[in-house]
């Protein structure tokens, strides 16, 4: 695996790891944004506090997906460019990795995360 393609998988993973599921759901079924309520984080605790439990439940199953989703990308990504099967399980430990500092850490949002 080259640098290259190392810096492909994780910028998407890291990109993945960007979409704030708790901003999302907020703005697209409430028509508001979480964080100007509560605590003003993005965060799964604030969202709860914030908007209820049957909500909860669909940030916290969109945030599990965004990470599968970034891993399966991931290990296709890596396929397409003939990566050696040996280093397929590195692949999916990197852009977990990098799906999780962009759930922390997002650019979009100012590296405030959730």
């Amino acid at each position: 695996m080259t640098l290259t393609h190392f810096a492909i998988i994780a910028v998407c993973a890291y990109l993945f790891g960007s979409l704030s599921f708790a901003i999302i759901v907020s703005k697209v079924t409430l028509g508001k944004d979480i964080r100007n309520y509560g605590s003003g984080n993005a965060g799964l605790t604030n969202f709860y506090r914030t908007f209820g439990g049957p909500l909860t439940l669909v940030v916290i199953l969109c945030d599990v997906l965004k990470a599968v989703a970034a891993v399966l990308v991931a290990v296709f990504v890596a396929r397409h460019f003939g990566v050696h099967e040996t280093a397929i399980p590195m692949v999916k430990y990197w852009s977990g990795l990098f799906c999780l500092l962009g759930h922390m850490f997002p650019c979009m949002f100012h590296f405030k995360g959730g």
